[in-house]
């Protein structure tokens, strides 16, 4: 838990400085750091320990309107001889 707070505190740091400009915006930039801690047992012989995933994401506006936006991520699971890892990719097209 005391984990959590410190995560939701840091990405605070991030968000509060944020001003608004007034200017049509153009492009974008996100990150994103995410933490999986799994309770307990899926099945009796997968037990899975905590995971990790990043992301980066870049944002275009095309018009007031739409979005175009792009982003790759990492995951990471390591557990005892198993190892679980991704490259998820994204595309999306955004109505605003």
């Amino acid at each position: 838990m005391k984990r959590v707070v410190i995560i939701l505190a840091v990405g605070l740091l991030f968000v509060l400085p944020s001003v608004a400009w007034g200017d049509d915006a153009q492009n974008y930039v996100t990150a994103g750091f995410g933490f999986y801690h799994y309770t307990g047992d899926i099945t009796r012989e997968t037990q899975l320990d905590e995971a990790v995933i990043v992301e980066l994401s870049y944002g275009r506006y095309f018009h007031p309107n739409f979005v175009l936006e792009a982003g790759v991520g990492y995951i990471h699971d390591d557990h005892s001889g198993d190892e679980l890892q991704g490259w998820p990719f994204t595309l999306s097209a955004i109505g605003v």
